[in-house]
């Protein structure tokens, strides 16, 4: 029988190489990386940024530089896939193939039935490679004063686009750090790894007053801690 992470395996092997930034399509990366030398750059990256020896939006650049590189056929991607640790809820799968003080990251697997609903990841910087699939993705900001406060919340459109194979993407403390995500595909995967890994415990949900948000630039919302929404 034919498990389901054989099944994943296969799925990676379709994924595309092409690169973009924020979803542009880019040039195709003149050289890949394995899973080790992926891993030890980004390392380097995040150990620099916590040091502030890289700046914000040097350290954008260069993680998905690193994203788009990541050679997701080589065997020791596929070792490391195998050896993930797998967690999820009713919105996703996440496969955790790293996590150190300074770096996250693994793959994330949604399907079309069920959204990933507007969420945070409080002072982190998010980095999103498209594996395999199609997500629509939409990006707010609050356009309140609160910053990070469970409550009333009024957020404004920054970004609504679909991410295909090869496509990245970024949110950060600054820009886009409220999102959704939903599958446009049977099944999207995606790369998606954060400097620094931000505290799951203080993530904030964002229930929209009204179902009918998706085309709207401007949204008011219930900004609800993550223990009390997964009890809803």
């Amino acid at each position: 029988m034919i498990n389901r992470r054989e099944i994943i395996a296969g799925l990676t092997c379709l994924a595309a190489l092409a690169s973009s930034l924020n979803p542009t399509i880019a040039a195709q990366p003149k050289s890949l990386l394995n899973w080790s030398e992926f891993t030890n750059r980004m390392d380097d990256l995040a150990q620099r940024f916590a040091s502030g020896k890289t700046g914000q939006q040097k350290m954008e650049q260069s993680g998905l530089a690193l994203i788009s590189r990541l050679d997701i056929d080589s065997a020791s991607f596929r070792q490391a896939e195998n050896n993930s640790f797998e967690s999820g809820n009713a919105f996703w799968l996440w496969q955790r193939m790293l996590r150190t003080t300074r770096l996250d990251g693994g793959i994330l697997n949604i399907d079309q039935t069920q959204m990933i609903p507007l969420h945070d990841h409080p002072g982190a910087t998010g980095m999103v490679r498209i594996i395999s699939g199609q997500a629509e993705v939409w990006k707010f900001e609050r356009a309140d004063t609160k910053k990070h406060q469970s409550g009333t919340a009024d957020l404004k459109l920054v970004f609504r686009g679909i991410l295909g194979p090869g496509d990245t993407a970024t949110v950060t403390p600054q820009n886009g750090n409220i999102h959704a995500l939903r599958s446009v595909s049977k099944e999207c995967r995606m790369l998606d790894f954060f400097i620094p890994p931000f505290d799951r415990r203080s993530l904030l949900y964002f229930k929209p007053d009204h179902d009918n948000w998706f085309a709207k630039t401007q949204i008011s919302c219930q900004a609800i801690g993550r223990n009390e929404f997964t009890r809803m």
